[in-house]
């Protein structure tokens, strides 16, 4: 639910019967869906996993080719595109959640061995670059959650031997 209650996001089926991220408006009780990449993985062609607070910009992920590639992605409500965002060797990402504004998104990146690392999509110029987290041991086995507005700190699970616990990665300790 948007900070003031009016917006939601969800999944929608489009006229083909396919579930796209989608921003529902309390008001009028209107669906307006985001556009697709081009694909779709059973019903999925994109899944909304959060939404900023004002409600304009909803993360999480599309299929942007066959084979269920799954792709992180961002969708500015009105924007004519749903953007995939930088994926290592275009292996399978997701966000999972996103700052106040929709400027800062975490999640996951999927490794050539198919195991998720947490991460976070930030702004660069008009794009978004991403960062892996990662400790004195490695690269963080889990997913990242949510961030903060100026991602500074962000917040996740993620696997430490064989127990999943909560993590907190801090930018100035990378």
């Amino acid at each position: 639910l948007s900070e003031d209650g009016t917006r939601m996001s969800g999944a929608y089926l489009d006229a083909t019967g396919k579930a796209n991220a989608s921003l529902f408006t309390l008001a009028d009780f209107t669906w307006t869906l985001s556009p697709d990449m081009g694909a779709n993985c059973d019903i999925s062609r994109t899944s909304a996993w959060d939404f900023s607070r004002d409600g304009t910009t909803i993360v999480g992920l599309g299929y942007l080719q066959t084979l269920c590639n799954e792709r992180a992605t961002r969708w500015k409500v009105g924007d004519a595109a749903t953007v995939p965002l930088y994926a290592w060797y275009g292996w399978n990402a997701r966000v999972n959640g996103c700052s106040r504004n929709g400027s800062y998104m975490v999640g996951w990146q999927a490794q050539a061995d198919g195991r998720w690392m947490a991460c976070m999509w930030k702004p660069n110029g008009t794009s978004w670059s991403q960062v892996r987290f990662g400790n004195a041991a490695g690269l963080i086995p889990g997913e990242g959650s949510c961030v903060t507005d100026d991602g500074a700190r962000a917040f996740g699970a993620a696997w430490f031997g064989s127990m999943r616990e909560p993590f907190t990665w801090t930018a100035a300790a990378g």
